[in-house]
Order: structure tokens, then sequence, then C-alpha cells
């Protein structure tokens, strides 16, 4: 409240509005991802595989996933939540739950928002979305998929 702008009564009047709300939310949703534990669990070495999973480590944490989804074995407590709100049955439990079929997540990151622990990352990245767009483009299995839980329920 300077200068030219008192006359206005300050710079940011109606300040914050909706649209700053919103930006905000999402700046601190971006933020989030990069700081999770398992941002950066792709550039890890492959150890070994587990049901054909690559297994990788950080610190003392065994991490199950190839390029896409990162499930810390080590802090999931097998709740099956993930299982339960894929819409593309990724999920799988073995002897612990692994992510099997990742080639078909859709980034929709449902298993990772409802993970009671935070186990689960989903890199995100625009070679994947184009990966996505592009096998979705030709097949019917997304809509397949959907089109199940319709008729289950």
């Amino acid at each position: 409240r300077t200068g030219p702008w008192v006359l206005m009564d300050g710079y940011n009047k109606a300040r914050p509005n909706e649209q700053d709300m919103f930006r905000a939310r999402l700046f601190a949703e971006k933020l989030r991802l990069k700081l999770h534990p398992l941002a950066h669990a792709h550039k890890n070495p492959v150890e070994g595989y587990s049901d054909d999973v690559p297994i990788r480590r950080k610190g003392s944490d065994i991490i199950a996933g190839n390029k896409v989804v990162f499930l810390n074995t080590s802090t999931c407590i097998n709740c099956g939540k993930c299982i339960k709100i894929c819409p593309m049955h990724i999920f799988a439990l073995k002897d612990t739950v692994l992510p099997t079929d990742e080639k078909n997540c859709i980034q929709c990151r449902l298993c990772a928002d409802n993970c009671p622990t935070s186990s689960i990352y989903i890199h995100e990245s625009f070679l994947n979305g184009l990966r996505i767009a592009l096998r979705e483009s030709f097949s019917d299995k997304l809509q397949n998929s959907y089109n199940d839980e319709d008729n289950q329920q």
C-alpha cells in the first residue's frame, strides 16, 4: 500500500482469488511429486527380478518397478487398495504386492493417491504420456476396463 496503489486500496486487492489458489495447489502438488522418496528410483540400477518385475535398492528400501510404476516394498503394508482401485489391474499380490503389468499403466494416480503409506510413485513423463496416447489410440482395453467395472456394479 504505497504510492498510487493507496488510491485503489493496495495492489493485491481481492487477492488471492480462486485462480491464484488453484495455481498454488498445482505448484504444491508438483513440488510434492518432485520430493517423493521414489522420484529418482528409475535411475537406480536393477539388482534382480521378482516375478519378472525389476527390483532396485535405495538405501535400505527395496523398490519394485521398471519405468513407470515404482513400489517401495519395504514400506508397503499389503493392504490391497492399489489392487482394488487400479482400473488397468497392474498390481498383483504374490508374496507381496508387485506392479506386474506396468506397461498398461495410464498414470491416473489412483493407486498412489489412495496408498496409506505413500509407497507408490508414478513416474510421469512426456514419453510415458505419448506411449499411453499411442497405445490407447489403437486399443480398446481402457474402454473395456471401464465397461467391465460398470457391469460388475
